[in-house]
């Protein structure tokens, strides 16, 4: 039987991962770094790619944070666990239809076509450091509708399961799992090992598969718990 630190972290690692892929996330982070190179200011590329990153973070964080005290605070963890089986289960069979029918903008697993203008018109009039950041909070409120299944997972299992005290930590660990990928571009095209139209390339050419492999790991999600919920009813 699998224990509720185990089934904690593996949901973890597992939420996190298919998080880190997502398309919304690197494609905002791809269209801001194109546009402080095409500024000239390829030496800034390092500071606004890590400052994106670090507002987001912070952003996701917090906003983590604040769902799963309002969960607890309504005492609805145990019927919100249900919920978000049911969520992970409908993120992930989306995420594995647009495997063989893509179909951009889907609200669950990408960013709606309609806030594509304006917000690549935002982020490519933004040149400095500090309007990275603030970028990159004002786009953690539009990358959360379309990455926000994972994150629900979790915050729905940790709510149930942890105290604020745990579950602090354990947030703070999934936020950097899904960053990494963010860090890796910023670092990787600062250092010249590739540019942001081969990585925009990149993801094109891969978006189905990462829809796939997200769409796959959302469904494993969705079976851990509920055989988790099949051994204790037993």
């Amino acid at each position: 039987m699998l224990g509720i630190e185990q089934l904690t972290w593996s949901a973890l690692i597992g939420a996190a991962a298919v998080d880190s892929i997502n398309p919304c996330t690197l494609a905002v982070q791809l269209i801001l770094l194109s546009t402080i190179i095409l500024a000239g200011k390829r030496l800034r590329v390092l500071g606004a790619g890590l400052a994106v990153t670090v507002a987001i973070y912070v952003s996701y964080f917090l906003m983590g944070l604040g769902i799963y005290s309002a969960i607890q605070a309504t005492g609805i963890a145990r019927v919100f666990y249900y919920v978000v089986i049911v969520i992970a289960l409908v993120v992930g069979v989306l995420s594995i239809k647009d495997y063989f029918a893509y179909k951009p903008g889907v609200l669950a697993v990408e960013i709606p076509l309609r806030w594509r203008a304006p917000l690549k018109k935002l982020i490519s009039g933004v040149t400095s450091i500090p309007g990275a950041a603030f970028v990159g909070l004002f786009c953690s409120l539009f990358l959360l509708p379309c990455s926000s299944g994972p994150y629900l997972v979790i915050l729905g299992l940790l709510a149930k399961a942890s105290t604020r005290l745990k579950a602090i930590p354990l947030l703070l660990i999934y936020n950097f799992i899904f960053v990494l990928p963010m860090i890796a571009i910023t670092l990787l095209v600062f250092t010249g090992m590739t540019t942001v139209e081969k990585a925009s390339k990149w993801r094109e050419k891969y978006i189905k598969l990462l829809h796939l492999i997200a769409g796959i790991l959302m469904i494993g999600l969705a079976l851990l718990l509920i055989v988790s919920l099949i051994f204790r009813w037993v």
